[in-house]
């Protein structure tokens, strides 16, 4: 089973803020007004010319071929590999923030935004209740089909979608938990909000959160599993778990790239709200230090993504494909991996004024993706 993550897009705690730019309306030469899955656009007879923001941070790719790009403050883009169509609050959506897409095992697309979860079908999203059972907060169970999504800022939790009810779930205290609410009691958000959700080759959840570490729930326990360089960076920002993913050999790569991790195998198994059993080994020779994303190939190599570049790692040897726009290096947010096996990128803001786009590997670097050419 093939591992995969969620990305969210969560706080830049320790980058600048982004600031975001509206992408101008590219209209053909014929135009006539049309109305496509209940949005009205201006359409020539081949295509929709839609800019896509570039500010994307979500890419998913539907069982239909279709890709779809979640903005952070512009809205869903559909490419179907001949028209780009955009769906924002003006159409229905709650918000033209959309930090994370998926799908469910028929095909139906869910959409994370920045008000609520919901289902997103025939160009119309449903937004879905969150379950609010006697329980709540503590339906932690583990489906091989739930669909997972990150809380939103400052709720410090995830949700699960189980085909029916979506239940909001919190994790188990912290060791940390005391001591970082005495000394920070008052910040915007909180140390237990997720960055990233991953679920690994044996189908556990792993939840990278701003300032705990990483939790793990194997459907029984949620275990911590925290060191402080994984989350504070050496000249003392907060990076948090940005990343997780599990390699070839079963180790785990968690947020940068000096040690792998591999969970210990003697049959002990922690109760709820302790820590992992786990021993640390040596990294990259050559590291790069902390990765914002990563995947993995068919072939079993780890792409994984730093602010300025992509470096590919087989077991013995690194190569780093750079990313620019134009002369610039450009500020690389997350890698996605679509059905086929083909590599995405998002470039955001980061410290720019405005970010680069999407890009797509040709084989030996990272170009520019242009739908028109697509």
């Amino acid at each position: 089973m093939k591992g995969y993550a969620i990305l969210t897009l969560g706080f830049l705690v320790t980058m600048a803020s982004c600031s975001e730019q509206r992408a101008p309306m590219a209209l053909a030469q014929s135009e006539q007004v049309g109305r496509v899955e209940g949005l009205s656009v201006t359409e020539s007879a081949e295509s929709v010319q839609v800019e896509i923001s570039k500010d994307i941070r979500s890419i998913f790719q539907d069982a239909d071929g279709n890709y779809w790009f979640g903005s952070s403050d512009l809205g869903l883009y559909k490419y179907d590999r001949k028209k780009v169509v955009r769906y924002s609050t003006e159409n229905g959506l709650p918000s033209n923030r959309i930090t994370n897409i998926q799908s469910d095992k028929s095909g139906t697309l869910f959409l994370n935004t920045g008000k609520g979860i919901g289902k997103f079908e025939d160009g119309k999203f449903t937004p879905i209740p969150v379950n609010k059972g006697k329980d709540g907060g503590n339906e932690w169970k583990l489906e091989k089909d739930d669909l997972w999504f990150a809380g939103r800022d400052a709720e410090g939790g995830v949700y699960r979608y189980d085909g029916e009810s979506l239940h909001f779930l919190t994790f188990p205290k912290h060791k940390l938990h005391d001591e970082y609410f005495s000394q920070s009691p008052n910040r915007s958000y909180s140390p237990y909000d997720v960055y990233t959700i991953y679920k690994d080759k044996g189908g556990n959840m792993w939840f990278g959160t701003t300032n705990f570490g990483v939790c793990r729930f194997d459907g029984t326990s949620l275990n911590w599993l925290y060191e402080k360089h994984l989350t504070e960076t050496p000249e003392g920002g907060s990076f948090g778990i940005r990343s997780v993913i599990e390699d070839k050999d079963g180790k785990f790569w968690i947020c940068n790239t000096r040690y792998r991790f591999a969970l210990d195998k003697s049959g002990f198994a922690p109760k709820s709200g302790e820590e992992l059993k786990y021993s640390r080994e040596p990294g990259l020779k050559d590291d790069f230090g902390y990765f914002l994303s990563a995947v993995e190939s068919d072939d079993g190599d780890l792409w994984m993504v730093g602010e300025f570049g992509v470096w590919r790692f087989g077991g013995k040897q690194i190569k780093k494909y750079p990313v620019k726009d134009g002369e610039d290096d450009a500020f690389v947010y997350a890698i996605y991996k679509d059905n086929v096996g083909g590599m995405w990128l998002s470039a955001t803001a980061g410290r720019r004024e405005v970010g680069a786009g999407l890009y797509r590997f040709n084989g030996e670097g990272f170009e520019k993706f242009v739908p028109s050419k697509s």
